[in-house]
């Protein structure tokens, strides 16, 4: 089934091994997001935040620009964006151009490629920015919570420490390690480059030859895959907030598996019922309250994240798994579930709509293993999940033992361990 023509994509991957996507839209604008399999999932014990600060530092120049002002200037002369990004699979570079200047894009993002110029100096001003960034993440309770609470979904990997490092680990970087880093991962075949715009793939293709070898260079990165905890666990940071901001999470599921479909609406199901029963029926303020299913190449996260005052703490909690323990037993009514398929699907189409989400989405839907890399079923497959397959998916996730996460004040270890056991009957 073809939803819209604006979902049609062509694609080849090029004899250097880069994956190449277009999908063609009538918009004056180009986007181009590459991405990579270059974020800190593969790094090594000693270069513990290389990978986003190499994110950064890659854009300061290059041998053929070895100006950064003159670097960016080819994407943001004419009014161009350049942004970066580093997860814990991947790393992206997505640049926006008119569509006269969407060449300067490419030929910007294909220095990346090419000999940049690692300079102590810069790499000093950059350490200085990602320090600031690290304490501004930190200071907003939702990034510094969703940062800290893979410690307790895995702990003792690389995963435990922050995407970025702490602030010990980026004094630790050099030169030698980025650069390491960079020569270890950062070659087209371990790339996707996405296209959104009035574009033809072989107009891309004919000057992707131009600018980047023709043929394989360095090797396939090696994908770290994760052990997980069947235990409940805990942690309480402590900050003085006049809040508690809580996550609550369990392990979802990959990128390649099905269940993540189900799994996602799920998450709205979850977040439907929260919302209804918090502040309709119990007058608990729900203002931020947000359930989400995250599925990535090598690992998946289902999680539930509030802001209350302590005072209704136990009284969510109680709700909370009141709520988890009906959906167990398959109470979802057939209404619930067409109206929540009828938004979903709306709002896969509506974010697709943006360019930049698409190129973004349509890169990781060709560089990660997937169910599908067809766009087309990729949104058919979420719109067509069924009862049966959710009632599955749902005995699966909540007969695990979430990770709970707090940041606030007030509440202790042993307190928070007493409310879990008494409403979700824990054998702690």
């Amino acid at each position: 089934m073809v939803i819209y023509s604006m979902l049609k994509v062509t694609h080849i991957t090029l004899d250097n091994g880069l994956k190449v996507v277009v999908s063609p839209t009538e918009n004056p604008s180009v986007v181009c997001c590459l991405r990579g399999f270059g974020g800190s999932n593969y790094e090594h014990k000693n270069e513990i935040g290389t990978a986003h600060t190499l994110e950064h530092l890659i854009t300061y120049g290059t041998a053929n620009f070895p100006n950064k002002y003159e670097y960016r200037n080819l994407v943001t002369e004419k009014g161009g964006k350049i942004t970066g990004t580093t997860d814990r699979e991947d790393v992206a570079f997505l640049t926006k151009t008119l569509l006269s200047d969407y060449k300067k894009g490419l030929l910007f993002l294909s220095e990346i490629f090419k000999d940049p110029l690692f300079n102590v100096n810069d790499l000093k001003i950059v350490k200085e920015n990602i320090k600031h960034e690290i304490l501004l993440n930190r200071e907003i309770p939702s990034n510094h919570l969703l940062r800290c609470s893979y410690k307790i979904l895995y702990p003792k990997q690389r995963f435990e420490i922050l995407n970025t490092g702490f602030i010990k680990h980026v004094n630790q970087q050099s030169v030698k390690k980025i650069y390491t880093f960079y020569k270890r991962l950062y070659h087209p075949q371990n790339f996707a480059l996405a296209i959104c715009g009035n574009v033809q793939i072989d107009e891309i293709v004919e000057y992707l030859s131009e600018l980047l070898p023709n043929e394989i260079t360095g090797k396939p990165a090696i994908t770290k895959f994760h052990r997980k905890t069947r235990a409940f666990a805990q942690q309480t940071l402590i900050r003085d907030l006049k809040q508690l901001h809580i996550k609550i999470d369990y392990y979802g599921y990959k990128s390649s598996q099905k269940e993540k479909y189900a799994a996602y609406f799920i998450a709205k199901v979850l977040e439907t019922r929260l919302k209804k029963e918090l502040s309709y029926k119990q007058q608990i303020p729900t203002y931020v309250l947000q359930t989400s299913s995250f599925s990535t190449n090598t690992y998946g996260v289902f999680s539930t994240y509030i802001a209350i005052k302590i005072a209704d703490y136990a009284k969510f909690v109680k709700y909370y798994c009141m709520i988890i323990d009906k959906l167990s037993n398959k109470e979802i009514y057939m209404e619930e579930f067409i109206k929540l398929k009828h938004k979903i699907y709306a709002n896969i189409i509506f974010e697709l709509e943006k360019t930049s989400r698409r190129a973004s989405f349509l890169s990781e839907l060709y560089l990660h293993e997937q169910v599908t890399r067809d766009l087309n079923k990729e949104v058919s497959n979420y719109r067509n999940i069924s009862l049966d397959k959710i009632g599955k998916v749902l005995k699966e996730l909540f007969t695990q033992k979430p990770k709970v996460s707090i940041l606030g004040n007030g509440l202790t270890a042993i307190e928070n361990e007493r409310i879990w056991k008494t409403y979700l009957h824990l054998d702690i």
